[in-house]
């Protein structure tokens, strides 16, 4: 039976229209979906550009060895390893041997459960959580967690459920924490906020003193935090997440650049062309080019 969402897979196919009507419902319901917990199996393939979705990304790794980037850094896990990330934060597979990866997608209203607030640094500030398991997860067990949810039956999602939650917690418990500065539970908030409101309004005009109305913070605080958090700036993680789209959609052909421009979120074709340089170091049109 096929996955309800394959939130790595799916992509937006925007249509030009004058109050951009298409590109809003497409995002109101890709959101909506992503407040249900996901299972996957698949062979993972090497991704042409970073990506994001609301969701805490867990990657088991059954076979073979899947390389990532995220956050400019680069992370390795092979067979029995678990990784576990932040998924809004712009993320690719940049080389696999791997023939299986079971994926489980949390939505990631969850971190406001989770009770470590170091562990929950480390996730908000881009990093892939990385454990080798002491006794791998088998396969099957795996087949039996996607099976039970997608057959509708409360009762053994529920118990799928507790089962994957007791797994997580027995990895964590493994996983040797990196010491950081504790964070107060309202400013994770915070952070969860701003990066869902960006993550669904990034191609428009998003400002710091809007973002610091809706955590009910002062915009110095806030971009202070965000900062701290991230290990970037309010404006270059907008900007980050604009180029990551417009550079999807180059290298799909079908648009203008103009139109790309547009669709991106970005105001004016000068602001584009610099960031874009600034960021890849060549033209959108040479991109263009080579792929089409």
């Amino acid at each position: 039976m096929k996955n309800p969402i394959d939130p790595i897979t799916e992509r937006v196919n925007p249509k030009i229209s004058d109050n951009r009507t298409d590109l809003q419902c497409h995002w109101e319901q890709f959101y909506n979906k992503e407040q249900q917990l996901i299972l996957d199996l698949r062979s993972p393939n090497r991704m042409e550009n970073p990506h994001w979705h609301s969701h805490i990304e867990v990657n088991i790794v059954f076979e073979g060895e899947v390389e990532y980037e995220i956050n400019n850094q680069k992370y390795s896990l092979v067979a029995g390893d678990v990784g576990i990330f932040l998924a809004l934060i712009p993320h690719q597979v940049v080389h696999t041997t791997s023939q299986k990866l079971g994926l489980i997608y949390f939505p990631v209203t969850q971190l406001f459960n989770w009770e470590n607030k170091d562990l929950l640094r480390q996730i908000l500030s881009g990093e892939l959580i990385k454990v080798a398991q002491n006794i791998p997860l088998h396969k099957e067990k795996f087949i039996e967690w996607q099976n039970d949810y997608q057959n509708n039956i409360t009762r053994l999602q529920d118990i799928a459920s507790q089962e994957i939650k007791l797994f997580l917690q027995r990895l964590l418990v493994q996983y040797k924490l990196k010491k950081t500065h504790s964070t107060h539970q309202k400013s994770l908030d915070h952070i969860i906020t701003v990066l869902l409101y960006i993550s669904q309004h990034f191609d428009t005009c998003i400002t710091v003193t809007h973002l610091a109305e809706l955590t009910g913070t002062n915009k110095n605080y806030l971009s202070t935090l965000f900062k701290q958090t991230l290990g970037m700036s309010i404006k270059q993680y907008i900007i980050n997440l604009r180029l990551s789209y417009a550079i999807t959609l180059i290298k799909e052909g079908e648009l203008s650049i103009t139109d790309i421009i547009f669709l991106s979120g970005f105001h004016s074709k000068n602001s584009f062309y610099n960031a874009f340089n600034k960021a890849f170091n060549i033209s959108p049109s040479e991109i263009k080019r080579r792929h089409c």
